[in-house]
């Protein structure tokens, strides 16, 4: 579209020129614009290029098998504004918090596997006597001395070194919770920063359409006068470049505020309209 214009700057030159009106300076200047904006078509081929063989890899087909876009940009709907009072439940779906309470649920099941070895297999019943906790009788004394025998004596005397397991998995569950509270923070900055990033992304887009749309009508204003013998080419090739900014500006800003509703989406682990998985629940029961 920028070559489209400076080519139309360089006929409307040519025609003054042939009739005496522009000067060889402004001839030339209105080619090399075209020449400059011609050279960079290829290096943006060549992004697109490799940006949809990019896309193709990550689609799992082969390079080279997307067709060309086209101008697509202007397609793209408006972002809806996040809703208000998000539930702090969408973060569950976040792969790192699962994560970190994953590991908080093993290290407090640790702790139930630590108790369970302090003592030894075998206890008083109500009754009076020994029982076994497992299914086997342990009733008869032959039972009795084979549980004694077999080493829960020793695992009696052995308590220390076995309490110090336990208050070291305990230690882990602190630590792990410790963690478990960091990572659910930290999630909420990232949802609260994204939220700030987009509004003051649309804040920049708003200025930049506002600006793209008063640098088009400088340039077109600065034709006309140009045409019409009121004002010189200088003037016609600055408001071009200033409308070519403005809309690599206004391109960049649309792109930006794409990227932050993407970074929204990634601290929520999903958007806000689709419904939320299910808790599982893995806490483990109570006794």
């Amino acid at each position: 579209a920028n070559t489209a214009s400076f080519e139309r700057t360089q006929q409307i030159t040519e025609r003054r020129y042939e009739r005496g009106i522009a000067n060889a300076v402004e001839l030339r200047l209105a080619r090399e614009n075209v020449l400059a904006s011609r050279a960079v078509v290829p290096e943006i081929e060549y992004q697109l290029t490799t940006a949809q063989n990019a896309l193709a890899v990550l689609t799992g087909r082969m390079p080279g098998t997307i067709d060309d876009p086209g101008d697509t940009l202007a397609e793209l709907p408006p972002l809806e504004r996040p809703g208000v009072g998000l539930p702090l439940a969408l973060l569950d779906r976040r792969p790192d918090l699962k994560a970190a309470e994953f590991v908080y649920y093993a290290n407090e099941a640790a702790v139930d596997v630590a108790m369970a070895d302090l003592y030894p297999d075998i206890t008083l019943s109500a009754s009076g006597g020994w029982r076994g906790d497992r299914a086997e009788d342990l009733f008869d004394s032959d039972s009795l001395v084979w549980s004694l025998a077999s080493g829960a004596v020793w695992r009696v005397w052995a308590g220390g070194t076995l309490r110090a397991q336990v208050d070291a998995s305990e230690a882990r569950v602190r630590a792990s919770a410790a963690a478990y509270a960091q990572v659910v923070l930290e999630a909420m900055a990232d949802v609260e920063n994204s939220i700030a990033r987009e509004q003051a992304a649309r804040e920049a887009h708003t200025h930049r359409d506002a600006q793209t749309h008063e640098a088009r009508e400088a340039e077109r204003l600065a034709r006309q006068r140009y045409e019409r013998g009121v004002d010189v080419l200088l003037t016609v090739l600055e408001t071009e470049r200033r409308r070519q900014n403005a809309e690599i500006a206004l391109l960049q800003e649309q792109q930006n505020l794409w990227n932050t509703r993407i970074d929204l989406y990634l601290a929520l682990g999903g958007d806000w309209t689709s419904p939320s998985p299910s808790p599982v629940a893995i806490a483990p029961e109570e006794s």
